[in-house]
């Protein structure tokens, strides 16, 4: 069963994904059949492509249709260098999170070891910049910037979690550069790539930052109020782990007080208090406020199917905030 944002891309876009599924295990071949195999693996192992098609609905809303072959070309390679990129910065984060696994399946470094999945992540990372230096310079410019932005993200959040201070500017700082980044990059280049004026690429830009948060914010608050069986992981995971998300800052910032010892016997009584202080309704209004900025960043845009596509993803967000 296809996952629900995708029914917010039309269906010939998706079935790109096929070139994108393509470019990808060829940046995944190596002289070494062992790093060939474990890079595959990383690059199999699933993911709704959310950015490739981003960045290729972008592409397509900005008039990308009407270029030549070159263009479009260059749109698939793009869409590849930044999943490319993507799945890297998610092989890192499983050696520095030592998570055991990754969309169901044994994550690299508990399949290879720590060494084994640097390795792949470096690989990742060099075949996405050496694909992206055959790209238009603003491409790889753009390609460039997110991945030092989720270096900075990465290092923010770690200092976030060793303070266990509430921190709200902190918590979005992380988001923006974490997980909004890359997403905000592929609308970007995809505007980009379709030779938009500077002032549509900025609103693809900021419409991709608004999803992100949205995406996050939704994440942190699907793990308080999501049911485990439609969510497929346990609830309360970021309470357990101490992590200060949407829903326990609004908490907190209500007056609310979280028990210094938290387990997961201890999260239905504090889930019950997170509802009835309104703090649940709260992260709710704020992922929906994100998705009516990206709504409004589309305002730039022609009416077309790849506008509507990016308005129904936004719309999507919101009804699953609801």
């Amino acid at each position: 069963m296809s996952h629900p944002i995708l029914s917010a891309f039309p269906a010939p876009l998706v079935a790109r994904l096929e070139e994108v599924e393509a470019g990808l295990l060829a940046q995944a071949q190596s002289r070494d059949a062992r790093l060939a195999s474990w890079t595959s693996a990383s690059l199999a192992a699933g993911g709704k492509r959310v950015r490739p098609l981003l960045l290729l609905t972008a592409f397509e809303a900005c008039g990308g249709a009407t270029l030549g072959t070159q263009a479009q070309a260059d749109a698939i390679a793009s869409a590849v260098a930044l999943e490319l990129v993507h799945t890297a910065s998610l092989v890192h984060d499983d050696i520095m999170d030592d998570a055991k696994e990754r969309r169901g399946q044994p994550s690299i470094v508990a399949a290879h070891g720590r060494d084994g999945a640097i390795l792949v992540g470096d690989y990742l990372f060099t075949q996405a910049f050496a694909l992206a230096a055959t790209l238009p310079k603003e491409a790889m410019a753009i390609t460039a910037d997110a991945c030092r932005r989720l270096c900075e993200g990465q290092l923010r959040e770690q200092e976030l979690l060793a303070s266990g201070r509430p921190d709200r500017d902190a918590y979005i700082a992380v988001i923006r550069d974490k997980t909004a980044a890359l997403l905000a990059a592929a609308c970007s280049i995809g505007a980009t790539m379709a030779r938009a004026p500077p002032a549509t690429v900025e609103a693809l830009h900021r419409y991709g930052l608004a999803i992100g948060h949205a995406f996050q914010v939704l994440d942190d608050l699907l793990d308080v109020a999501g049911d485990p069986a439609w969510t497929g992981k346990p609830a309360g995971t970021d309470y357990q782990a101490r992590t200060m998300t949407s829903p326990y800052l609004h908490f907190l910032e209500r007056g609310g007080t979280l028990p210094a010892q938290r387990n997961v016997e201890g999260f239905p009584a504090v889930r019950a208090q997170l509802f009835e202080s309104g703090a649940v309704a709260a992260s709710q209004l704020e992922a929906s406020g994100y998705t009516q900025a990206a709504l409004l960043d589309l305002q730039l845009l022609p009416p077309s199917q790849a506008r509507s596509s990016l308005e129904r993803l936004a719309e999507l967000l919101m009804e699953r905030a609801a």
